[in-house]
């Protein structure tokens, strides 16, 4: 193998190889005159005399692999890649004397299986490169090509210092917006400083100083530093971000590695490192932690029960309506299996009702279990299978729905309309059977009028219940969104509803122990407070028929802070027990199931949603 003499640029060939294996040199018409030793291991067909161009192809900066394109665009850094194996090759042309150029440059690979599948070890790298440098090469060739010329100077008697300034390199990624600086040891200059700090900071590298790049930073925060399990007596490299105001006002963040460097006698010769814009990393990781907090919030809030499980089918994640729902603390829940949590449901449902396995669900199935621990309830179970873009399985989802309420109310509005039938189907029953008589009979003129009356009495009471469901249904469907709240003297409320249920000749009497210049004023809906009060006074007439007072009263109190207005109604009737207290407000119940009092039960259910409505 031919080398390079010593023609002015001060570097010895066996030097040039020792710190750059894979640089090779060409002349003005491409052909190579001299191959590093580990060029020539990873590309065969790279010879003297054979043409560059003809084993390696320009991938950056685009054009035509030439002389020309070569010494246009010198001072950037050039991507090659060999025509064979498809390796890439990050470095800079350099010309160097009697018309040649030097490529100084550093192959890229992902990972060591890419390494040796190339046919290279660690050998064929210099040899102060460990196996962690070992992605980071690329990134570190600018700054020492730039350098070259002065580290050359020393070089004899630095080697050792060129070695551990070289470990910097490991903290270096093959980007090209990273800028590369070497700071003196006073830190009152910089040795050297890409120009790519122009477009980081907006001041120019000739303008750039230590002290003005610090003052720049808003905000700083360590990442990592310590010896990296180097010797003691190796110096520690420093990594950092940095939240800086560039010239124009705008902020990016910036990473930083760097390290400090002496020379083979401990004498400090100042620190290099590497600047790297992570603006657009941290704001998708800050997009990313909201969207984390954002949905971890809505699982944490949400009623329904959600536990994520890993492609091993162990519990990950659970939120806490699905510990709620099972009654389990997250250090129970830990790492359970999906098998494990088929025979937790199994304890904990109602005797007597089956529990499905999971591996019975199909993906996106569901099923209904009734739990009797650790409450009675009713679940809705689903198994989402959660895969990759190939189909790769990666998890299970399982959601959970508690439905007690839904079914609940299945079963009432079910005993609802069974109840709501039967009542109706009574007067129904007895108009369409007088209405018959009347048809198929002659009967004189007395029993043609009680025949009348009763239909019409039975049809009465049917019109009444029809339309105390409807009131009832309009009140809970509306909520009170109809009710036309005003401040009302509550003694004319009581007023008008005694008046409007008097019977002249009744002995009864309703008497109100209220005067008038006494009234306090509430809040209500007059109409609807008048029905609510009229329900409950005409009960006192009606279920005390031997007589007696009748006496309603108003009284004032306070509770939580509020006052509040109570108006009793007592009469001397046939009164109620516990059971039919506890029943009061039930649809369709009546303490008098004979008939002999007239109603439909519903009254007082009514009764309870107007005052309730009235925040009563």
């Amino acid at each position: 193998m031919s080398t390079i003499p010593n023609t002015g640029i001060g570097i010895p060939g066996a030097s040039l190889d020792e710190v750059f294996p894979f640089h090779v040199a060409i002349d003005e018409r491409l052909k190579v005159v001299q191959v590093g030793s580990s060029m020539a291991r990873i590309a065969p067909g790279l010879n003297v005399g054979t043409m560059l161009d003809a084993n390696l192809v320009l991938r950056r900066p685009h054009g035509d692999l030439t002389i020309e394109t070569i010494s246009a665009e010198k001072d950037q850094p050039f991507l090659l890649e060999l025509s064979e194996s498809g390796v890439r090759l990050r470095g800079q042309f350099l010309p160097i004397p009697d018309g040649l150029w030097l490529f100084l440059g550093s192959p890229w690979f992902d990972s060591a299986a890419d390494l040796e599948a190339a046919g290279l070890s660690l050998v064929d790298y210099p040899v102060h490169d460990p196996m962690a440098e070992l992605l980071m090469i690329g990134q570190t060739q600018q700054m020492a090509l730039r350098d070259l010329h002065e580290v050359n100077e020393r070089l004899a008697q630095q080697r050792e210092a060129v070695k551990r300034t070289e470990r910097i390199y490991r903290d270096a990624i093959a980007a090209a917006d990273a800028v590369a600086y070497h700071e003196s040891a006073g830190g009152d200059r910089f040795e050297f400083i890409d120009a790519g700090i122009l477009r980081l900071t907006g001041h120019g590298a000739d303008k750039m100083t230590p002290a003005l790049l610090r003052s720049m930073i808003v905000e700083s925060r360590d990442i990592a530093a310590g010896d990296d399990g180097l010797a003691s007596d190796q110096p520690a490299t420093r990594r950092s971000e940095h939240r800086i105001r560039a010239k124009d006002g705008s902020e990016r963040w910036l990473s930083e590695a760097s390290i400090r460097v002496s020379d083979k006698n401990g004498r400090a010769t100042g620190v290099v490192g590497i600047l790297e814009d992570i603006t657009e990393r941290k704001e998708k990781e800050a997009e990313r932690e909201r969207l984390s907090v954002e949905l971890d919030t809505i699982l944490k809030l949400s009623p329904q029960g959600f536990a994520a499980f890993d492609a091993q089918g162990r519990l990950s994640y659970c939120n806490p309506s699905f510990q709620e729902m099972t009654g389990s603390q997250p250090a129970k829940l830990g790492g359970l299996h999906l098998k494990e949590l088929d025979q937790m449901f199994t304890q904990l449902s109602l005797e007597g009702y089956d529990v499905r396995p999971f591996e019975e669900l199909a993906d996106g199935d569901a099923d209904e279990v009734v739990l009797a621990r650790p409450q009675r309830r009713t679940l809705t179970r689903s198994l989402q299978r959660i895969s990759s873009a190939n189909d790769e399985l990666r998890g299970w989802v399982l959601f959970m729905r508690d439905i007690t309420r839904e079914r609940e109310i299945d079963q009432m509005k079910s005993e609802f309309l069974s109840t709501a039938a039967h009542e109706l189907r009574t007067p129904m029953t007895s108009v369409r059977g007088f209405a018959e008589l009347l048809l198929s009979e002659d009967f004189d003129r007395a029993m043609t009028r009680e025949i009348a009356e009763t239909i019409h009495r039975q049809s009465t009471l049917l019109v009444h219940i029809v339309n105390e469901l409807l009131d009832i249904a309009r009140i809970e469907a509306g909520q009170g969104a109809d009710f036309e709240y005003e401040a009302v003297p509550v003694y004319e409320l009581i007023r008008q509803t005694v008046e409007s249920l008097h019977v002249p000749g009744d002995e009864r009497q309703a008497r109100l122990a209220l005067a008038p210049g006494d009234s306090p004023l509430i809040l209500a809906d007059a109409k609807k407070a008048i029905q609510a009060l009229t329900n409950v006074v005409s009960n006192a007439y009606k279920y005390s028929p031997d007589g007696g007072d009748i006496s309603v009263s108003v009284t004032r109190r306070s509770a939580n802070g509020r006052d509040e207005i109570c108006i009793a109604v007592s009469d001397s009737g046939i009164g109620m027990d516990e059971t039919e207290v506890n029943r009061l407000f039930e649809r369709f119940y009546r303490a008098d199931p004979s008939g002999a009092i007239p109603g439909t039960g519903l009254g007082m259910s009514l009764v309870k949603e107007i005052i309730e409505l009235h925040d009563g």
